[in-house]
């Protein structure tokens, strides 16, 4: 009988050199407006991976190649005779800005599927959460009261209700708010 495979679950998608890669992207991404750490940095570049590797052999391979575009943009751009890596983050935030605004849509859509992916992965960090506001655990309780208030409040605005309901949504009205009247 054979062994099932697990091989999937430690599959990685990315190499040292693209993690390199990864990790230069990241920081023009979200280095430019707040210092991220350096061992935050790469973590995220292990986090990208955690998040890639469990797609389809084609897509896998497919943001691979991608990557190796942006590695290798400048050259490809006349922008600068240096791998992206190399550049300084100015240069890089100046050269993801030029691929942004590119005409040739293929050069936009390989920055677009890597912010889109680097920025879910940058945000499902705690640290970051709370930065941006969120309020965490606490959302929970909020989520509870927010959606018994909205339930009394239809209730209350329904059309079709009669006197009694009407009393009743009132009621629930009031308990969400935590007012008696």
């Amino acid at each position: 009988m054979k062994e099932p495979r697990t091989k999937d679950f430690l599959r990685t998608t990315f190499g040292p050199g693209h993690r390199v890669v990864l990790v230069a992207l990241a920081e023009a991404l979200f280095s430019e407006d707040s210092d991220v750490p350096e061992e935050r940095m790469r973590s995220f570049a292990a986090d990208v991976d955690g998040f890639v590797s469990p797609a389809s052999r084609p897509l896998r391979v497919g943001l691979v190649l991608m990557l190796r575009f942006i590695q290798l943009a400048p050259l490809l751009l006349f922008f600068s005779f240096s791998l992206f890596e190399n550049l300084p983050v100015k240069k890089r935030v100046e050269l993801l800005d030029r691929m942004d605004r590119s005409s040739v849509g293929f050069v936009a859509l390989v920055l677009v599927a890597y912010r889109t992916i680097m920025t879910m992965v940058f945000y499902e960090d705690p640290h970051e959460l709370s930065l941006l506001g969120y309020p965490g655990d606490e959302r929970k309780v909020f989520l509870r009261f927010q959606s018994k208030k909205a339930r009394a409040s239809a209730l209350l605005h329904a059309e079709e209700l009669d006197s009694g309901e009407h009393e009743a949504a009132k009621v629930h009205v009031a308990a969400a708010d935590g007012s008696a009247e």
